[in-house]
C-alpha cells in the first residue's frame, strides 16, 4: 500500500494514539475525560503537524505534556514549515494594458466584447460604454 492510497489521519485519531503512547512513557492511566480534553484543545491544529508537535513536547518534558504544551510545540511546528513564495502579479500601466488588448491574440476576445470597430477609448482618453478598465467593469456591475 503506498503513501497515496492510505487513508489519512484525522486529529483526534492522532491524540489518540499518541496519548496510547504517553501512557506507556509516562506511566499515567487516561482517561475518556482526558483523552476528549485534548482532543477538543488540539482539533484546529493539521494531523502532519499535530504528529511532529507531540514528538516534540514528548523530547522536551519530564511528565505527560498538557495540551497547552502540545499547541506551543505546534505554532514551532508550523513556523519551520517551508513557506511557498506568494505569486505578486506587476501592475500594468495604462499603455502596456492598451497595447496588450490590440494584441492579435485577442482580436476574437475583443470582437465579442466590442462592437466592430469601436475603439477601446475615444480619442480624447475618454472612456467608451465598452471599456475594459477596471473602473469601467465595476461601474458596469453597479448597475446591474
Amino acid at each position: 500500500m503506498n503513501a497515496e492510497s492510505k487513508p489519512r489521519e484525522t486529529s483526534s485519531e492522532v491524540v489518540a494514539n499518541w496519548l496510547n503512547i504517553f501512557e506507556q512513557v509516562y506511566r499515567e492511566e487516561r482517561s475518556e475525560e482526558l483523552v476528549l480534553a485534548y482532543q477538543i484543545a488540539l482539533e484546529e491544529v493539521r494531523p502532519d503537524i499535530l504528529h511532529k508537535a507531540f514528538l516534540r513536547a514528548m523530547k522536551k518534558s519530564k511528565f505527560r505534556p498538557t495540551p497547552a504544551e502540545i499547541a506551543l510545540a505546534a505554532d514551532i511546528e508550523y513556523e519551520l514549515q517551508p513557506r511557498r513564495p506568494q505569486l505578486v502579479e506587476p501592475k500594468l500601466t495604462e499603455a502596456e494594458r492598451l497595447a496588450a488588448l490590440e494584441d492579435p491574440q485577442y482580436k476574437e476576445l475583443r470582437d465579442k466584447i466590442l462592437a466592430p470597430g469601436e475603439p477601446l477609448r475615444n480619442p480624447d482618453g475618454s472612456h467608451t460604454p465598452r471599456c475594459l478598465c477596471r473602473r469601467c467593469r465595476i461601474r458596469r456591475e453597479k448597475k446591474k
